[in-house]
């Protein structure tokens, strides 16, 4: 919390001084995204930074903080330029010391809920893994490097891109409790793409592939210790099946939502036409799309929740220093001690209040799963807003 404000410029400009004469590592938020930066040079109202990582050329603003002297420092700079990881801001009109403070807890179950975005390292983030995809998919990858991408238009520009793979395609998104072909369930229980090379030819349905990342259509026949009758009379039937729909060559990939299987693509290529027969590198570009869905999806499911529009997640107890709330079980697999967030808290009396918070503990009570963070940078309207709440709420114990 601050317990002092600096408004005078001479004192202002002293201290964005002495982070370029010291060398200061300055930690940088743009957005949910942080990075860390140095003071580059100085002059009457502007100053420039070089940052680690580059930020998104539309960014308006960034939160950044210091410490110096054991005194922790934090402004948000007006940006007035960026060129590749650099970027030129205002000197600010005030910069805040915050000390650590200790403060009592007050149980707020069922009156206060939370949404979050997870800060992400930008070294970490989507910007950094554009060089390893392959070069036509870099469109779809365009937007999904996108806070919030559409994935409607991700799911049809990743459908476009798979007419070019095979005669007949599709993207599905599973619904709730929906009947699923023998191949989906195949895929869903391996977690694994499944390839049939030739669907005519019966030793294609158990043909092994090197280091097991695609699993053989007959593999679950085997797994169940069929006899062999029973499996070649199965096979036969889907030899037959395959020939009346034209399928001459086909693969199942997976779509992830965290560890479950939210749907699946496909690709097959036809009998009555000159077509190729899918191959193991066709599977792996396959999934490649299937990973940028996937990706789509979690940043629909999980980086888009502060959008103001909803608050989810329930919070347990809170103080002016932080708070502990309770997460869901997907959550929990993306949160770790040190995790930074962007809170957003939605009170009972209608008030809402942004801030950031870091994780200090994850604990599990009664088979339930809470967070524990610590407020910083916390802003001087959104303590008043929460100081006077929990003033107005300290009798509840």
């Amino acid at each position: 919390m601050p317990s002092k404000v600096i408004l005078d410029y001479g004192e202002i400009l002293s201290l964005i001084k002495i982070c370029k004469f010291y060398n200061l590592s300055l930690s940088v938020v743009c957005d949910n995204l942080k990075t860390r930066g140095r003071v580059e040079s100085i002059s009457e109202y502007t100053f420039s930074m070089i940052l680690e990582n580059q930020i998104p050329p539309n960014t308006k603003s960034l939160d950044i903080s210091f410490e110096f002297n054991k005194e922790p420092y934090h402004f948000r700079g007006e940006v007035v330029k960026t060129s590749s990881k650099e970027v030129v801001l205002l000197v600010p009109s005030q910069i805040e010391i915050w000390t650590p403070r200790r403060h009592d807890r007050t149980f707020c179950y069922g009156k206060v809920f939370c949404a979050l975005n997870i800060i992400r390292n930008l070294s970490d983030s989507e910007l950094s893994k554009m060089s390893s995809l392959p070069t036509s998919l870099t469109p779809i990858y365009r937007e999904l490097r996108k806070e919030s991408p559409t994935v409607p238009l991700i799911i049809k520009m990743v459908k476009d891109e798979l007419t070019k793979l095979g005669d007949k395609s599709d993207l599905l998104i599973h619904k709730q409790g929906e009947n699923l072909p023998l191949p989906v369930v195949v895929i869903s229980r391996y977690k694994k793409p499944l390839l049939l090379e030739d669907t005519q030819n019966y030793e294609s349905y158990f043909k092994k592939y090197l280091g097991d990342e695609i699993i053989p259509f007959g593999k679950f026949m085997e797994d169940l210790k069929w006899d062999d009758d029973k499996i070649k009379a199965e096979v036969q039937k889907f030899i037959s099946y395959f020939a009346q729909h034209n399928i001459r060559s086909i693969v199942f990939v997976p779509v992830f939502l965290f560890e479950s299987i939210a749907g699946h693509i496909w690709v097959g290529t036809l009998l009555n036409k000159v077509s190729k027969i899918l191959t193991p590198r066709d599977v792996f570009y396959i999934k490649s799309m299937a990973d940028i869905i996937s990706e789509a999806l979690v940043k629909f499911k999980l980086f888009s929740l502060g959008s103001g529009e909803e608050y989810p997640l329930p919070v347990y107890d809170i103080s002016l220093g932080g708070m502990k709330f309770e997460v869901e079980q997907y959550l929990a697999k993306f949160l770790d001690v040190e995790t930074k967030l962007k809170l957003y808290i939605k009170l009972n009396d209608g008030k809402t209040i942004t801030t950031f918070g870091k994780v200090i503990r994850l604990e599990e009570e009664d088979g339930k799963l809470f967070a524990a963070v610590e407020f910083y940078d916390m802003g001087k309207a959104e303590e008043i807003i929460l100081s006077d709440w929990l003033e107005r709420n300290k009798e509840v114990d």
